[in-house]
């Protein structure tokens, strides 16, 4: 091991490499950088919260590429959650894991088994848009 405390010779005698130091991200809470400097994972990578850019984003890709959860593969999450970071990447969103795809997809499912189960079709924001567009 190395003055620093680092190893510097891969799988060597039980040495372990240490992660670089992350850079402290502003739009964290103190809890959400405790989760961060404890595990090395963004919390905001663990979820697609509902109603804002990326979850309308979301929306759209699951419509344009028919994403329903119970035919998806192992290998079908994971290319759909390359593409959904992809696509949002530019707008400086943190990338999601498969996970956050997952439960997205699956919570959006079941709103809309909801909502049909009870024949609420109507939609707020087209609500509002057409009160705004025709009056």
């Amino acid at each position: 091991m190395g003055a620093s405390g680092s190893s510097t010779t891969p799988g060597g005698g039980g040495c372990h490499y240490h992660a670089p130091p992350l850079t402290t991200p502003s739009k964290l809470s103190p809890s959400e950088l405790l989760f961060l400097n404890g595990t090395r994972v963004d919390s905001n990578s663990l979820s697609i919260k509902n109603g804002n850019k990326e979850w309308f984003e979301f929306v759209n890709m699951r419509n344009e590429r028919k994403w329903k959860s119970s035919d998806m593969t192992e290998a079908q999450w994971r290319q759909a959650t390359e593409t959904f970071n992809a696509r949002t990447s530019p707008h400086d969103v943190v990338p999601k894991k498969v996970s956050a795809v997952k439960k997205c997809l699956r919570d959006l499912e079941a709103a809309i088994e909801k909502r049909h189960a009870i024949a609420d079709y109507n939609s707020p924001l087209c609500f509002d848009f057409f009160e705004l567009s025709f009056h």
